[in-house]
């Protein structure tokens, strides 16, 4: 199950990395005089197309780790899916600032799209869920291949 879990991940997070590919540029709309740039819009864009670039590099990599069986993957990835919850609800809060607001209304939905592609599916919503009702927050470390016997100082031999 936790394979099944970490392959929609990965497509997921693969998805949402393809997603903000195309230049801001290519998305705007375009009047007559050019194109409609509203303030402070690439600046909010870039700022988050690069927070959502770092969740989906942070998912594609706990996707691999929870596919190779790494334990604490299953918590990275839960920790991630909070995280960004939480970033896609906060940031509707600068709609409130008069000066940015026309700027990051559009950028939001241009930046954060390649989430939609986990919430709706609702992936951090039950993949926690799966990841507890099968024991994977619960995964033992892997045994250790080096033996760590404790080895006695010349010092501790030569007064014992």
């Amino acid at each position: 199950m936790a394979r099944c879990i970490a392959v929609c991940v990965f497509i997921t997070a693969g998805f949402g990395l393809f997603y903000n590919l195309p230049p801001p540029d290519s998305l705007l709309s375009v009047s007559e005089g050019g194109p409609i740039d509203p303030p402070y819009f690439r600046f909010a864009y870039f700022l988050m197309a690069a927070i959502c670039v770092c969740f989906y590099c942070a998912l594609i990599y706990q996707s691999t780790c929870l596919w190779k069986g790494f334990p604490g993957a299953a918590r990275a990835i839960t920790r991630i899916f909070v995280a960004e919850v939480a970033y896609f609800f906060l940031i509707p809060m600068l709609w409130i600032v008069p000066v940015v607001r026309e700027g990051v209304g559009p950028a939001m939905g241009i930046a954060n799209g390649g989430l939609m592609a986990q919430f709706l599916i609702f992936l951090p919503l039950w993949a926690p869920l799966l990841f507890r009702a099968f024991g994977l927050y619960d995964a033992q470390q892997p045994p250790q291949t080096e033996s760590h016997e404790e080895t006695e100082s010349p010092a501790e031999t030569a007064t014992g």
